[in-house]
């Protein structure tokens, strides 16, 4: 277990955390690492110590999308090579297969990333969505979570590599996770399925196992710092009682929030000139730097959240666990989906991670022995979930 994590319910969650905590140890002391080590020119969309502080635009932004792509996907192979020699050696047992699946909507192929132990016949099948804000990541950008699921259960993997905005619709990326699951299903047909979404792959795997008919065809669902709602949204209908959930997002917690970031991480820029603009940007920079503006696209495109399913869709859904992180500007989604599962009548665990901040366990944060930490959670978490 981690001194940084505790499991709670969800109204106790809201409760604890009103404020968030000081950024673990651990987490800043990475972040003063990494900027003397590499002194590096932007963070969070600011550019430090040469020329005048710059904020990418939207447009900006959307065009400069291949390209950081491209280099988020390379970034991603090096550090698990880097991991497989290292901390996680162990999972060299797993190995990786590259297969294509095709859409059932328009007949276009997708990626998919399947690992597995040679000669093992699983108990389950997992199927598995990175995060990126469907703006990036692919099929392997999370191959050290995936081998660590094939390696600790008789599993077979396969994490999907959805389409991605703005090339395409997100709905097309939705129709993917859709086709992914039938053909899993198809080719696994007397074996239960894990569902596992990180972040924006956390929202395509909420709404996936809302869209399953069958619920009995399900053994569990893992959201790890998911999406599931835009409570600004015009077009939405919110009770005043969930709106306290998402006062992150406006408010008390958010200027907190930026406050932290600024004086607990952002100490190596220049003073004064750059106080206000550090501060406007923090609540951005806290996540990683793809993810724009929570306004730029209502519901990042899709047609709804997983926040705004009805009981119906709801009812019957398997063991859930969720990850949340106190120091995320999405602590609210977590924690607002988790007490609608329980108003469902359905089965959660709420595993909160104290004083870190968004899928802090991925990208530059996956060195840590507290992502380790939460890693391990996942698993005890699928223990947990394969015994209910």
């Amino acid at each position: 277990m981690s001194t940084y994590q505790e499991d709670v319910d969800a109204e106790s969650a809201w409760i604890k955390f009103k404020l968030p905590p000081p950024f673990a140890a651990p987490w800043i002391t990475l972040n003063r690492e990494e900027e003397e080590l590499h002194d590096k020119k932007t963070f969070g969309g600011l550019k430090r110590k040469s020329g005048k502080t710059l904020y990418l635009s939207f447009q900006e932004e959307e065009n400069d999308l291949n390209r950081r792509r491209a280099a988020y996907a390379t970034e991603c192979r090096e550090l698990e090579k880097q991991q497989l020699q290292g901390r996680y050696q162990a999972l060299n047992d797993v190995v990786s297969f590259e297969m294509t699946m095709t859409s059932e909507g328009d007949q276009e192929a997708f990626p998919i990333a399947l690992y597995r132990r040679p000669c093992v016949e699983p108990d389950f099948v997992t199927i598995y969505f990175h995060g990126g804000g469907l703006k990036i990541g692919e099929a392997d950008s999370e191959a050290i979570s995936c081998r660590l699921l094939a390696h600790h259960f008789d599993t077979v993997v396969y994490s999907v590599g959805y389409r991605l905005i703005f090339k395409y619709p997100a709905e097309k990326g939705l129709q993917d996770a859709k086709s992914a699951y039938n053909q899993v299903r198809h080719l696994h047909s007397n074996k239960k399925i894990l569902i596992v979404g990180v972040s924006s792959g956390g929202t395509i795997a909420a709404l996936l196992s809302q869209w399953v008919q069958n619920k009995q065809e399900l053994l569990g669902v893992i959201l790890r710092n998911p999406v599931t709602l835009y409570p600004d949204a015009p077009s939405l209908d919110i009770s005043e009682d969930r709106k306290k959930f998402f006062k992150h997002m406006r408010g008390p917690f958010a200027v907190a929030l930026r406050t932290r970031y600024v004086d607990e991480l952002c100490y190596n820029f220049e003073t004064k000139e750059e106080t206000d603009e550090k501060i406007l940007s923090a609540q951005l920079a806290t996540l990683p730097g793809y993810l724009i503006q929570y306004d730029s696209l209502q519901r990042d495109g899709l047609a709804r959240l997983p926040g705004e399913a009805g009981p119906a869709s709801l009812k019957g859904l398997p063991p859930t666990l969720i990850q949340a992180c106190t120091n995320d500007p999405l602590f609210g989604d977590s924690v607002d989906y988790a007490r609608l599962l329980e108003k469902a009548g359905v089965e959660y665990t709420l595993s909160v991670w104290k004083g870190l901040p968004h899928a802090f366990f991925h990208g530059k944060g996956i060195v840590l022995d507290v992502a380790y930490e939460a890693e391990m959670d996942v698993i005890r978490g699928v223990r947990r979930i394969r015994t209910s």
